[in-house]
């Protein structure tokens, strides 16, 4: 149905054409797990427009292809992005951009970069903040509020450990 509306080129609304393709990538990797033809959709699109969604959906892709470094790109792309989008910008929309750019900073320093003290603090920071901008203390039961106390835990250990030796 979103490949049935028209480019600008073909006498299209270039705002409906875009969140049609935002909403078909989004389909495509959340709900099918079609990553590459999601990033075809995306990638083809970022060299027209400009949108912080489609630097949101990037980074949801690239962290689930565990392409660490690229994701956090991405979400400090649509994070800082000080344009509009044609896709719902929410307080849950962001709250879920910032878990997903936490996790970004957190699993980059585990798996990849782990001697790297910078990325640690980083990921701790980032962690801080996505607690402080979720209000975790006041929703006990969040999966993602868990999640982050717990790898926020993790982190301060090692780094406790690394100030230490």
């Amino acid at each position: 149905m979103y490949e049935l509306v028209p480019t600008v080129k073909e006498g299209g609304m270039a705002n409906e054409y875009l969140e049609a393709q935002l909403r078909r990538a989004f389909i495509c990797f959340r709900h099918l797990n079609q990553f590459t033809k999601a990033r075809a959709i995306l990638e083809k699109i970022r060299m027209e427009y400009s949108d912080p969604a489609i630097d949101a959906y990037l980074g949801q892709i690239y962290f689930k292809l565990a392409l660490y470094n690229e994701a956090r790109d991405r979400f400090e792309a649509a994070l800082n992005a000080k344009k509009g989008s044609v896709m719902p910008q929410t307080e849950e929309y962001r709250r879920e951009l910032l878990f997903y750019y936490a996790n970004a900073l957190d699993r980059q320093y585990t798996y990849v970069d782990n001697r790297s003290p910078t990325l640690l603090i980083d990921a701790i920071k980032a962690w801080d903040y996505y607690l402080q901008f979720s209000n975790c203390a006041s929703r006990v039961k969040d999966e993602q509020c868990a999640t982050a106390l717990s790898r926020r835990g993790e982190l301060e250990k090692i780094d406790s450990r690394m100030k230490s030796e």
